[in-house]
């Protein structure tokens, strides 16, 4: 995919295309299972010099979550909710990316 150098929580911190930076991380409170599944949304940005690079990145990206990859060692399952893809900066047309956005389900108990 990119190096580890390339990925980033938050902010870009000046990173050259490609990246892949975590957007947003949010825990969705949930009262009603008490001590059951925990639920949790993220955003991912890949960023690219250009779109076949971007979708490419982005594809394998998802297949390593969906996939083949625990996100923590309670993790029960990540889904993808939304696929986007566009310019990341309207200034730069050399710059695409593709958003992509996932539900983690973890189970406190595993």
């Amino acid at each position: 995919m990119v190096m580890p150098g390339q990925v980033n929580a938050l902010t870009t911190d000046n990173l050259q295309p490609p990246y892949i930076q975590v957007a947003e991380f949010v825990r969705v409170p949930n009262r009603d299972t008490q001590n059951g599944v925990l639920e949790s949304t993220f955003s991912v940005l890949v960023v690219a010099k250009n779109l076949e690079e971007a979708e490419d990145l982005a594809e394998n990206l998802d297949s390593h979550l969906t996939n083949n990859y625990e996100a923590t060692d309670q993790d029960i399952g990540i889904f993808q909710e939304q696929y986007a893809v566009g310019l990341t900066d309207p200034s730069n047309l050399y710059q695409v990316g593709v958003k992509l956005d996932y539900r983690l389900f973890e189970d406190p108990n595993k």
